[in-house]
């Protein structure tokens, strides 16, 4: 047995009041609405003197923004909404919009000052809301109006997202953009989106909850294919990662490899071909070629260390041939100049020569034994009589005795600095091999570890597939299987559907006949929901999408499971590609449709003239035009721009 029909839409605007001012009221525009088709026409101007290419088309007079208000009414909060409000705002600070609306059998007067958040009443009195009566916060009835639209919903969670359904998500469905220009279906907001978090999988999902296209079995069935699906995805991600890692691992060990020879790109990695050669082959032969360097090396550092220790005796006699000829030259001079301080100071160093025990530095002998220092000590002594004689009575002795040194010193000391050049050179030399010798003994210990880690790889991953691989394949076999399980449980719990999927076919295909095709529904389609059988083209494309619309709101007036609100907000969609000759079709179907009484409401703005039959009320509810100010929807032009995510043909208009 069927539903009784509603009787009127479950959602419906009576009335639009655009205001200047409320006290006292002044009114700039009062339109009268009703169920069934309204159209909005902006009529191009019969003189198209004086007037841009825009104007001349009938753009720029108001009817973007109209939709804009009608959105507003109804709680759209989106860019495009509020950019018009904030310019509206500027030019009239003291006026606002306000709609009588219908919907779950009560009447709300609703009021938006351009410039603050709003009130409403339940009654159909807008004047008397104005005038100061009895009113509620803007936000208290659109939590009414929102809770009617959706309290038939069964499930208000998507599967995936858990995201809830609300209201203004099916608010841009039934009010699209005219930016989207219809390219798909679920495209129902051209820049600011529709507030769905999974652009692609949410709203698929919220046109089956809403025409009661799902159940509970469905929803757990989503559920499970998409939980097992992130499963499925990071399994294949983790079994891809262990079939390339070692891919990875090889191809790292093998380019460092050739990177240490050098190049040999052209090479392979090993070859038993005993005449042909491979990389390994050539990191064995430099290897071998290092080593031998290195051993030279060493040999070349032994033998400098020994020089070394040769010069750093030759050093230590020269430093001591160079002393003792400085100390035999100050003598002679002191003895010479009779200086007292210059003889004492020799007199300590000489005792202190008596008295040294241990080998002697100058000639690695013990000093006793040492020829030179006895020499030194049978020399002189100052404290014999005989010296002190000999100092007073033969200055010319020591004269010449001082002369004699003086080429003895200069020579010991020249010695001393070529034995010191020659240790100084040999050492920077021995540093200098070492350095070369470190640097190609660290060359040997790079291939030496590639060699070792390209052993291990392949012993570790030589087989056709390691433990952990064969692991996580049987493991994603597994989620595979379980998500195969999953969506055709999904599959079966939507043909559960197939008396609601019949009656929406039902719907589209009656609309079709207008056009000699044939519609159908396809509930499991994500992406193109409703199909005109036979029609090809873009235009036939948008008339797909009107038509699909259209029969969600028939199907909402005798179908009690459907939340559809059976009200529909169409901004110029002849715009959309769609041929003048299917646009006038579809908007003589749609007004036959609504012959009589019609429990929906659909509101259409145009440039298009409408068929003649449909120029006139009640199907006319306003006529436009650019020609002078009382044609413009606001009756005034100032430069509007308020028009994010709206076509640009409205800016200019007031």
């Amino acid at each position: 047995m069927e539903s009784p029909a509603r009787c009127e839409p479950r959602l419906w605007i009576e009335r639009l009041l655009i205001t200047r001012s409320t006290k006292p009221l002044e009114a700039i525009r009062d339109i009268s609405l009703h169920p069934g088709l309204n159209i909005v026409w902006a009529k191009e101007p019969a003189s198209r003197e004086g007037l841009s290419t825009l104007q001349r088309a009938g753009h720029g007079v108001g009817k973007s923004t109209l939709c804009l208000m009608l959105r507003c009414i109804l709680g759209d909060g989106g860019k495009a909404v509020k950019a018009m409000r904030d310019q509206l705002a500027s030019q009239f600070p003291n006026g606002g919009i306000g709609a009588l609306v219908h919907f779950a059998g009560c009447t709300y007067s609703v009021y938006r000052p351009f410039a603050s958040d709003g009130y409403a009443a339940q009654h159909g009195d807008l004047e008397a809301l104005l005038d100061g009566g009895d009113r509620i916060p803007f936000k208290q009835y659109l939590d009414a109006l929102s809770e009617a639209m959706l309290v038939n919903l069964q499930q208000r969670q998507i599967p995936g997202s858990e995201q809830t359904i609300e209201w203004p998500h099916v608010l841009s469905w039934v009010t699209r953009d005219q930016g989207t220009r219809l390219r798909s279906y679920y495209d129902w907001r051209s820049t600011e989106g529709s507030g769905l978090q999974r652009v692609r999988q949410a709203p698929p999902w919220v046109l089956r909850a809403v025409l009661g296209l799902t159940n509970t079995q469905e929803v757990e069935a989503a559920r499970a294919v998409e939980s097992l699906a992130r499963k499925l995805k990071k399994a294949e991600e983790e079994a891809k990662g262990l079939e390339g890692a070692p891919r990875l691992i090889r191809a790292r060990i093998e380019a460092s490899l050739r990177s240490w020879l050098g190049g040999h790109a052209d090479l392979e990695l090993h070859s038993d071909d005993m005449f042909k050669s491979s990389v390994m082959k050539e990191v064995e032969k430099q290897t071998g070629e290092t080593e031998a360097a290195v051993a030279k090396l060493d040999e070349q550092i032994i033998a400098v260390e020994a020089q070394v220790r040769e010069l750093d005796r030759a050093v230590d006699e020269a430093k001591g041939i160079a002393e003792s000829a400085l100390l035999s030259f100050g003598e002679a001079e002191a003895m010479r100049d009779r200086d007292e301080v210059k003889v004492k100071s020799l007199q300590e160093q000489l005792s202190k020569l008596r008295g040294l025990q241990g080998p002697c530095r100058y000639g690695a002998v013990e000093f006793q034994s040492c020829e030179h220092i006895r020499k030194r000590l049978e020399t002189r002594s100052f404290h014999d009589g005989r010296d002190q004689k000999a100092i007073q009575s033969d200055i010319e002795y020591w004269t010449a005795e001082a002369l004699r040194l003086l080429p003895v010193k200069s020579a010991a000391q020249n010695n001393l600095a070529r034995a010191e050049t020659a240790l100084s050179n040999s050492m920077a030399e021995i540093r200098k091999l070492r350095v070369k010798r470190d640097s190609r003994r660290a060359d040997l210990y790079r291939p030496q570890l590639l060699k070792e880690e390209l052993t291990n790889w392949e012993d570790a991953f030589g087989a056709a597939s390691s433990p952990e691989l064969a692991a996580k394949r049987a493991e994603l076999r597994g989620i595979q299987e379980s998500h195969d399980l999953a969506s055709a449980s999904l599959l079966e719990a939507r043909n559960g559907q197939v008396t609601r999927e019949s009656q929406m076919t039902q719907k589209i295909d009656a609309l079709a006949q207008a056009f000699d095709l044939h519609g159908r529904f396809l509930l499991n389609n994500d992406e193109r929901p409703f199909e005109l059988v036979g029609s090809a083209g873009e235009a036939y494309s948008v008339l797909e999408i009107l038509l699909g619309d259209f029969a969600c709101a028939l199907d909402a007036v005798d179908n009690p499971a459907s939340s559809f609100p059976a009200f529909l907000l169409h901004d110029c969609p002849r715009e959309a590609d769609l041929s003048g000759g299917l646009y006038s079709d579809y908007l003589s179907t749609v007004a036959e449709k609504g012959a009589g009484t019609a429990a929906w409401q659909m509101i259409v703005t145009t440039t298009t003239p409408p068929p003649a039959e449909l120029r006139k009320p009640p199907h006319l509810v306003l006529e436009l035009h650019p020609e002078s100010h009382e044609g413009l929807l606001l009756r005034s032009r100032f430069g509007l721009q308020a028009h994010i995510g709206v076509s640009g043909s409205e800016q200019g208009q007031g």
